[in-house]
């Protein structure tokens, strides 16, 4: 290897080396702001790894931390006239985001699917990405409020 004794093949910006050659698919600039940060809606704290994360399925964009869910749950109070039942809930504990390999978006035919994935449990081979289920539920799309929809979150 040029200027090099050893190789790293599926190199990931996180663990590059100095003296190796690395080759990977998700090297670069592009693929250093994929993480996500989110903040709680209700107490606006940033939703960490670890901490599960409630995400709306009545309003778009709308995200609750673990404290906050639970804390509604104790006290009796609702958030934005939610149910726990309308909540998808992700564990939230992968550090490094996730791509849906085979996977396409039914809206932006975005392939693979990155981060997290919207499926219909009714109509066969639809997925959304998050973006887009969000795009949809704002619009009052009626496959998103007529159908099951379920997310698939990769542990």
């Amino acid at each position: 290897m040029p200027g090099s004794k050893k190789i790293e093949i599926f190199a990931r910006n996180n663990n590059l080396r100095e003296g190796w050659l690395s080759l990977g698919n998700q090297l670069g600039e592009n693929y250093q702001s994929w993480k996500i940060i989110l903040n709680c809606d209700n107490c606006k704290k940033s939703i960490n790894t670890g901490i599960k994360r409630y995400k709306s399925r009545l309003i778009p964009n709308y995200d609750i931390c673990e404290y906050c869910f639970i804390y509604s749950q104790q006290s009796g109070e609702k958030l934005s006239d939610h149910s726990p039942k309308d909540f998808f809930v992700f564990n939230n504990n992968i550090d490094e985001e996730v791509l849906h390999h085979y996977f396409s978006c039914n809206v932006c035919n975005c392939e693979p699917i990155w981060g997290n994935r919207f499926t219909c449990e009714e109509c066969e081979n639809y997925d959304l990405c998050e973006t887009c289920f969000d795009k949809l539920l704002s619009e009052g799309d009626t496959h998103i409020n007529e159908h099951k929809i379920n997310n698939i979150e990769v542990n």
